[in-house]
């Protein structure tokens, strides 16, 4: 059976198919709770007195953090996941501990903490400025 509105119908339906998958893409970008990790550091009082507003701008776009422990168990690695920003290129911040005696009964003692290099757009630098 054929009708006169097969053709529109069939183009209704594709059209249909096509909105639901654009907004199952639009679902998918979205993860966790916006903000959140800029929230949990000002809430951390020893934190909150570190942060500055513009850190503040920057952490916004900081969507996860990670903690890799070493092999050997003498350190971990956290990572810092940031999202497309107008500060620097990195999409993840890396920063090193090494405490050689993390798992003895002992007080940890800090041997060594490592950074990694931060790729700073032009002019947005949140760690030094450029005087003339």
């Amino acid at each position: 059976i054929e009708g006169k509105l097969d053709e529109e119908i069939e183009k209704n339906a594709e059209t249909d198919a096509e909105q639901e998958e654009e907004e199952e893409e639009d679902e998918d970008e979205v993860k966790g709770i916006p903000q959140f990790w800029v929230c949990a550091m000002g809430h951390m009082e020893a934190v909150a007195e570190l942060i500055t507003q513009s850190d503040v701008d920057c952490l916004e776009h900081l969507r996860n953090v990670t903690c890799d422990d070493d092999d050997d168990g003498c350190g971990f690695t956290i990572s810092f996941h940031f999202g497309p920003n107008p500060y620097f290129t990195n999409t993840v911040l890396t920063k090193k501990y090494q405490i050689p005696n993390l798992l003895l009964e002992d007080e940890p003692i800090l041997k060594n903490v490592e950074g990694c290099t931060i790729d700073w757009k032009a002019g947005t630098s949140l760690t030094y400025r450029e005087v003339t």
